[in-house]
C-alpha cells in the first residue's frame, strides 16, 4: 500500500537536501540498496506537491518512460527546492524474516540462574550487611561462591525490607548481577539478537523450559546507508558522525523490537537477564560503535574479536533494565563473524560424521568446512544479489514477486508470484535463481551467462516465449510479465550479477576443500533465511553447490540466531566457544593462489 508524507524543508538554511535525506530524517523506510549513490534505481518515490530540482542523466537510464511522466523520481538524485510531499511506492515493500530456530533436546543448564533465598533477618546477635548475609546463604545453602554487582547496593536494602529479607539472585558468571522481592525463580527470561545485514531478529526465550515464546523481526534500519557491509563500511569511515548515526540506527532497531517482543508477552523486564547477540564482523564493530576502516582492506584487521560482555545501558537498550547483561559472542577472523559461530554452535557440525560443509546464505555468505582434523571457515563477498538488492526488478521475498517458473517449449513461459497475485511486482532473490537455472536448462540461457538471441534458439520453440525476447538498447532481455502499465523483465545484467554471486560461494566452497584436503563431501548443511527458501536442485543446477545426493543435504534455518539461543540454554555451549575458536582455522580468499582460475571457471551455469 502506498503512503503519503509531508517532507518540510527550512528555506533558510542555504544548505540544499536530498530527497532522501529528508526521507531518512523523517523514518520513511524505502529501498536504498546502494546507499544512495545512484547505481540501484530502488529509491523511488512519487512527488505529489513541491518543487525539486530537475530530471538527472542517472535518472534518465534507470527510470522507464511513464514514471518520469507521473513524477516519479529518485530520491538519492533530486533535491528539495521547498516543502514537498511524497508518495511511496508498492514496490518498496519490503519484508523481514529470519528462518526457523533448530532445536535442540538436551537439559537447560542455562548460564544464568535465580535462586530463590530466605535469608535469616538481621539482629543484634546477626549484624552482617545485607551483601554479606546473601553471600554468606548462597555459600551455605548452594555452595556457591559469587562477587556482588556494586551497582545493585544503592537500592538493595529497600528489596529486602519490601519482602522480609525473602529474595530471588540472579547469578551470572559467578556474579550477582540483580536481586528481586519474593519468589521470582521461575520467571527466568533471555533474549537472543541476530543482527543480519538485511534483517535483525529477536527472539524471547523462557530459560527454565528452554522454549522460544516470541520471535520479532525487522529490516536493518541501517540498509538506508547501503544494502551490503561494503556500503556501510565506506560511510561509516567517511566521518565520526557516520559511524555514531550506524550505531544509532541498529540500537533503535533493537530496543523497538525488545520492547514490542516483551510488551506483547507481557513479561517484566526485571525478570530478563541475559541479552545474546549474533552478527557478522562488521554488524558487530558497527553495534559497538568501533572503527571499521581496518577491516575494510587488507590485512583486515578488526579492533576487536573477542566476547565482549557488559550493560545493556552501553548499548541504549532503554527497554531493558539497565543491569541486563548483554554477550556480544566473539567473532573468528576477517569478515567471519559470531553469526558463523553461532551456526557451527547450534548445527553441531563439529560431532558430525565425515566432511561437512555448513553455508549460512545472505546478504553476505559464510562458510564452515568441517575435516575430521579442523573446522575452516571464510567468507565470500556474494553481495546482496542473492536478496534481489541490485537487479533491475528485484524485491525482496513478498506478494507480487516472481519465485519460480514452469516452461513449455512449445507454448510459453509461466511466471509463480508469492501470494499467487495476478498483479507482479518483482523478482525475489530465490526467484532469479530458479529462473535462471530453468532458463539456462532449456538453452534459453546459455552456459557463459548470455541471453540467446532468435538466431540461438531452436525453431520449434514457441513465438510467445521468442517475442519475450528483445534487445533493450545494448543488451537483451526476457520479458516475464507486462499488464501495459508495469513490466517486469529478466536483465541480461541480473544474469551477470546472479553468476558473480554464485561464484563467489562457488569459489569459497572450493577453496575450502583444497585447503582442508577434502575430495568428497558427505553432507552440506544450508542455513539462513535466504537459504531456507531455495530450491536445491535449482542450485545445484547451477553449480553454486557441489553435486551430491539431495538427502545428503539439509535446510537448517536460521542456524546463527539458533546459536545465540542456545548458547543461553546450554553452559556447556557456551564454554566451548573458545575451543571451537581454537580449532577453527580461517582462509582469506582473496590472496588464494588459486582464486582468480577458479572464480573464473565457477561463472559458467
Amino acid at each position: 500500500m502506498t503512503k503519503k508524507f509531508d517532507l518540510k524543508v527550512l528555506l533558510d538554511n542555504c544548505e540544499r537536501k536530498k530527497l532522501i535525506d529528508l526521507i531518512n530524517e523523517n523514518n520513511i523506510s524505502i529501498e536504498t540498496a546502494c546507499g544512495g549513490k545512484g547505481k540501484c534505481g530502488k529509491c523511488k518515490v512519487k512527488v505529489l506537491e513541491g518543487h525539486i530540482s530537475d530530471i538527472t542523466e542517472t535518472e534518465k537510464k534507470l527510470l522507464r518512460e511513464k514514471e518520469i511522466d507521473e513524477n516519479v523520481v529518485l530520491a538519492c538524485e533530486r533535491y528539495a527546492l521547498g516543502d514537498v510531499t511524497i508518495e511511496t511506492l508498492d514496490e518498496n515493500k519490503e519484508t523481514a524474516e529470519k528462518g526457523k530456530i533448530i532445536k535442540s533436546d538436551k537439559n537447560i543448564d542455562s548460564i544464568v540462574e535465580k535462586i530463590y533465598l530466605e535469608l535469616p533477618l538481621p539482629s543484634l546477635k546477626d549484624q552482617r550487611s545485607d551483601v554479606k548475609r546473601i553471600l554468606d546463604c548462597l555459600k551455605e545453602q548452594k555452595n556457591i561462591d559469587c562477587k556482588f554487582d556494586i551497582s545493585l547496593i544503592s537500592t538493595l536494602h529497600e528489596i529486602l525490607l519490601e519482602s522480609d529479607y525473602k529474595a530471588t539472585i540472579t547469578i551470572f558468571k559467578d556474579e550477582i548481577i540483580r536481586v528481586q522481592s519474593g519468589n521470582r525463580q521461575n520467571q527466568n527470561y533471555g533474549i537472543g539478537i541476530d543482527i543480519g545485514t538485511t534483517t535483525v531478529a529477536v527472539y524471547l526465550i523462557d530459560l527454565i523450559s528452554g522454549e522460544v515464546l516470541d520471535t520479532k523481526s525487522s529490516l536493518n534500519s541501517q540498509k538506508k546507508y547501503g544494502a551490503d557491509v561494503i556500503s556501510r563500511i565506506n560511510y561509516a569511515i567517511e566521518s565520526k558522525k557516520n559511524k555514531q548515526e550506524l550505531k544509532y540506527e541498529i540500537e533503535t532497531t533493537i530496543d523497538k523490537l525488545i520492547d514490542k517482543i516483551i510488551s506483547n508477552n507481557k513479561v517484566d523486564k526485571e525478570d530478563i537477564g541475559i541479552v545474546s547477540i549474533v552478527g557478522n564482523t562488521t554488524m558487530s564493530h558497527l553495534l559497538m560503535g568501533a572503527n571499521v576502516e581496518g577491516i575494510s582492506k587488507a590485512p583486515f584487521n578488526a579492533v576487536f574479536l573477542d566476547e565482549i560482555i557488559g550493560k545493556v545501558d552501553l548499548l541504549n537498550i532503554n527497554s531493558l533494565d539497565k543491569s541486563t547483561r548483554f554477550i556480544l559472542l566473539p567473532n573468528i577472523g576477517g569478515y567471519v563473524g559470531s553469526d558463523t559461530l553461532g551456526a557451527i554452535l547450534s548445527s553441531d557440525i563439529k560431532n558430525k560424521s565425515g566432511n561437512v560443509l555448513l553455508i549460512d546464505i545472505g546478504t553476505n555468505c559464510e562458510l564452515a568446512l568441517k575435516t575430521d582434523r579442523e573446522i575452516l571457515v571464510c567468507s565470500t563477498a556474494a553481495g546482496p544479489a542473492f536478496e534481489g538488492a541490485n537487479m533491475k526488478y528485484g524485491m525482496r521475498a513478498s506478494d507480487g514477486a516472481i519465485y519460480d517458473c514452469d516452461i513449455d517449449l512449445q507454448d510459453d513461459i509461466h511466471i509463480k508470484t508469492i501470494g499467487d497475485t495476478s498483479e507482479c511486482v518483482g523478482i525475489c532473490g530465490s526467484g532469479y535463481i530458479n529462473l535462471i537455472s530453468k532458463l539456462a536448462e532449456e538453452e534459453i540461457i546459455l552456459p557463459q551467462g548470455r541471453i540467446a538471441t532468435l538466431e540461438d534458439i531452436e525453431d520449434d520453440v514457441s513465438k510467445k516465449i521468442k517475442d519475450r525476447i528483445y534487445k533493450q538498447e545494448k543488451a537483451y532481455e526476457i520479458e516475464l510479465y507486462n499488464d501495459g502499465n508495469k513490466k517486469v523483465s529478466l536483465m541480461q545484467e541480473d544474469i551477470v550479477n546472479l553468476q558473480l554471486a554464485k561464484a563467489a560461494v562457488k569459489t569459497g566452497i572450493e577453496l575450502l576443500m583444497i585447503e582442508g584436503q577434502v575430495d568428497k563431501l558427505d553432507s552440506i548443511l544450508i542455513a539462513g533465511a535466504f537459504g531456507s527458501n531455495l530450491d536445491i536442485d535449482n542450485i545445484k543446477s547451477i553449480n553454486m553447490i557441489p553435486n551430491i545426493e539431495n538427502e545428503n543435504i539439509h535446510i537448517l534455518g536460521n542456524a546463527a540466531g539458533s546459536g545465540a539461543i542456545q548458547i543461553l540454554l546450554y553452559k556447556d555451549k557456551y564454554n566451548n566457544m573458545k575451543d571451537i575458536i581454537k580449532n577453527t582455522r580461517h582462509v582469506e580468499l582473496a590472496n588464494h593462489r588459486d582464486f582468480n582460475k577458479i572464480f573464473a571457471d565457477s561463472l559458467m551455469l
